[in-house]
Parts: C-alpha cells; sequence; structure tokens
C-alpha cells in the first residue's frame, strides 16, 4: 500500500526564538515547496515579529525559562523552552500530519514525503 502524502495533509510547526529575516525566509520556502500546508509559528510573547508573515497560526508563548545543566560552567539548557513551544504549535495543528522546525532553518525541496514512504 502506497500512502500519498499531499501538502495539504501537512501542518507546520515553526518553533523557536524569532530572527525575522531568518524565519521569514523559512517560511517562504515552506510556501513554496509545501504550498497548500498549514503553518504555525509557535514562539514567545515578546518576539520581535516586524515583517513577519506568510503563517496561518501564531502562537505566542510564556517562556518556561531556562535551567543551569552545568553549574560549573554556568551552561544553559534549554530543553523546556523547546519542549513548551513545540508542544503548543503540535496542539494547534489542524492536520494528519506534523513537520516540526527550527524557525532558523530553510527547506530546500519537497523530498520530505518520499521519505516518509519509505
Amino acid at each position: 500500500m502506497v500512502i500519498m502524502i499531499l501538502s495539504n495533509d501537512i501542518s507546520v510547526v515553526v518553533q523557536g526564538v524569532i530572527e525575522p529575516k531568518k524565519t521569514q525566509a523559512l517560511l517562504k520556502s515552506i510556501r513554496k515547496y509545501y504550498p497548500k500546508s498549514e503553518i504555525i509559528v509557535s514562539t514567545w510573547k515578546d518576539s520581535n515579529l516586524h515583517g513577519l508573515g506568510g503563517y496561518d497560526k501564531l502562537i505566542l508563548n510564556d517562556d518556561p525559562g531556562w535551567e543551569y545543566y552545568d553549574t560549573n560552567y554556568s551552561k544553559k539548557y534549554n530543553i523546556n523552552r523547546m519542549l513548551f513551544s513545540s508542544q503548543t504549535g503540535i496542539a494547534a495543528a489542524s492536520r494528519k500530519y506534523v513537520l516540526k522546525c527550527r524557525s532558523d532553518l530553510i527547506l530546500k525541496n519537497a523530498k520530505l514525503c518520499k521519505y516518509i514512504k519509505k
């Protein structure tokens, strides 16, 4: 049985800190390769959203903060942020499949659906 996944079957959750130029480039690449997908941006209430557009839903989360994972070297542990903004974005998704992307990535093709079939 061959599974056919179309772009209108996919919600794309863009999660993380917004860097307007990089994040806008990601949103444009999602629309290019998955034109009928639902795009959900899940970020923080104090984010710079200037010039950001092309998404279907915007979720502005309270920042759960970070913890130190190595108190000897004061290294920050951001897993709570990643989990929280990913979960709220996924919860808002209305499509059968969800693709979660960091806000600083860019898509170069639409081959994901091809690999899922395998």
